[in-house]
């Protein structure tokens, strides 16, 4: 069921039209799951080696400033905060990239401020059935944690990384939608992993796979027909 969701979204999103950014987050998985087994330094390594296939895999470096111990009551408030928070500089359009000062190197940084002042970024809405998919996933894994986190021991940090996917999507949706898909995509690559542990809230089992079936093919249909990421 994990290659199911994996195909309908991010084989469509990466391997099969960003063959590159594919490769650097197959190292990217295996960052993770490295990370999560406290082999930090070949876990670098591996985030090292992604970059060498697409730059913006060197984000997933962020992952080094969580850890994967048990959520206490104040990480899933925190982290519960961020969808109204989100919304919040969502709604009000709150030009945060403004606020990154120039530097060497920043080079992708500075196109995308050009083009979101010269209003030339993707047209974007919050009706995005997948954007309220991913958040009703995250709050839903939020919500029953304590029953979820038996079932998925990396479960902990994989909720914040989605939550950190969440939230700079959020934030710079209206004001700069192209860096806020890239940097969602980059971290995105643990949803399946998250959407499959939520199986076990259903009775009989059965119905939570056959949802899951369901939803994936949706968002295939989706991504191919609607967002035009295969048909150009």
């Amino acid at each position: 069921l994990t290659m199911t969701i994996y195909f309908s979204t991010l084989y469509i999103l990466h391997d099969l039209i960003q063959i590159r950014v594919g490769a650097a987050m197959a190292f990217g998985l295996g960052a993770l799951y490295y990370y999560c087994n406290d082999k930090k330094i070949l876990a670098a390594i591996l985030v090292g080696l992604a970059t060498f296939f697409h730059y913006s895999a060197i984000l997933l470096g962020v992952m080094f400033l969580f850890n994967n111990k048990p959520l206490t009551t104040k990480w899933r408030i925190l982290l519960f905060s961020i969808v109204p928070l989100g919304f919040f500089f969502c709604v009000m359009k709150l030009d945060l990239l403004s606020l990154i000062p120039s530097f060497d190197g920043g080079e992708k940084i500075e196109i995308y401020k050009e083009l979101s002042e010269r209003g030339q970024m993707e047209e974007v809405t919050l009706i995005n059935p997948i954007l309220w998919l991913k958040t009703i996933v995250f709050l839903t894994a939020l919500w029953y944690y304590e029953f979820l986190k038996d079932k998925n021991k990396y479960l902990p940090l994989f909720i914040k990384l989605m939550g950190l996917s969440l939230f700079l999507e959020l934030i710079l949706l209206y004001t700069n939608a192209t860096m806020a898909f890239r940097l969602s995509e980059l971290f995105c690559i643990v949803e399946p992993f998250i959407i499959t542990s939520l199986i076990t809230l259903f009775r009989p089992i059965w119905v939570g796979k056959a949802a899951i079936v369901f939803v994936s093919i949706l968002t295939a249909f989706y991504s191919i027909f609607v967002l035009d990421y295969i048909i150009t």
